[in-house]
């Protein structure tokens, strides 16, 4: 099968744009396959549930919701393939624009990303063990009080994350790149004014009840986004150093009941509670 074909080009330093061809014959495989998945859910008169043909299926469903589905479904992974045949290091979500989505014709899509800044790791090792020798999570080797319940070994470990998570954001220099911090924190402060408005709250008026202005708020939310994505740049730096990887096989384990779920933030996600795994082993 023929692979993706993949162009880039830089608008901005840090920022990228792939221009990505999926072959028809790709795109029809795909295609074959989701159908197949809903076929085996699906339920037809004169037809035992899974047994229903492919025809009579895709009858039922309807092409124009399968292709949605499909784009919905095949766009991450594609997004995915591109960044490793570019050799990017890409940070937070892209934008993916679907350019053309044809049936029976090569699909074009555009994808507008942010290009992962280095960052200097330093001693992290160091401070990380000297950090778990102090926790108090309980251990065979440490004896003393009796062995925990496991709702008390879980509330143990997601603090000592935290720890972690904090001496990584204390002594980790990191330059974030600030279009994006910006674009997250006004996405986020939109979340907030949507929700507000189905409560028929206003902006103003949740800031009064905060006792702080818009201002603040704003600024809150701008630190909020500052931390979470420097975490994230720390995580993935830190996976990349140590080789820490997803295997296909475990995000097929994650999405065989929910083939709809976005593989590329499964993948990310998991990663990332690898890489903390892995430093509460230090």
């Amino acid at each position: 099968m023929k692979t993706i074909q993949t162009t880039i080009s830089w608008p901005k330093e840090d920022v990228f744009e792939l221009n990505v061809i999926i072959p028809k014959e790709k795109v029809k495989a795909e295609y074959n396959r989701l159908l197949e998945s809903f076929a085996k859910q699906l339920e037809s008169h004169g037809f035992r549930k899974g047994n229903v043909p492919l025809e009579v299926a895709e009858e039922k469903i309807g092409k124009d919701k399968l292709y949605q589905q499909l784009s919905n479904q095949i766009l991450p992974a594609i997004y995915a393939e591109a960044v490793q045949q570019q050799n990017l290091q890409p940070i937070g979500q892209p934008k993916i624009d679907l350019i053309k989505a044809k049936e029976g014709e090569d699909w074009q899509i555009k994808i507008t990303g942010q290009r992962k800044p280095k960052i200097d790791l330093s001693n992290y090792k160091e401070q990380i063990k000297s950090l778990n020798a102090k926790s108090n999570i309980w251990t065979p080797e440490k004896g003393g009080e009796k062995e925990p319940t496991a709702a008390e070994s879980q509330k143990a470990k997601e603090e000592h994350f935290q720890q972690i998570i904090s001496a990584l954001l204390a002594n980790i220099k990191v330059k974030l790149p600030e279009t994006m911090v910006e674009t997250e924190t006004k996405r986020k402060i939109a979340a907030l004014i949507a929700d507000l408005q189905k409560m028929n709250m206003s902006i103003d008026d949740y800031a009064h009840s905060q006792g702080k202005s818009i201002e603040q708020i704003h600024q809150e939310y701008h630190q909020q986004v500052e931390a979470l994505i420097k975490l994230e740049l720390i995580l993935d730096a830190i996976a990349d150093q140590e080789n820490i990887t997803v295997a296909q096989e475990e995000i097929a384990n994650l999405t065989k009941n929910n083939p709809q779920a976005n593989t590329y933030i499964l993948t990310q996600l998991l990663r990332q509670q690898k890489v903390l795994e892995y430093l509460t082993s230090l």
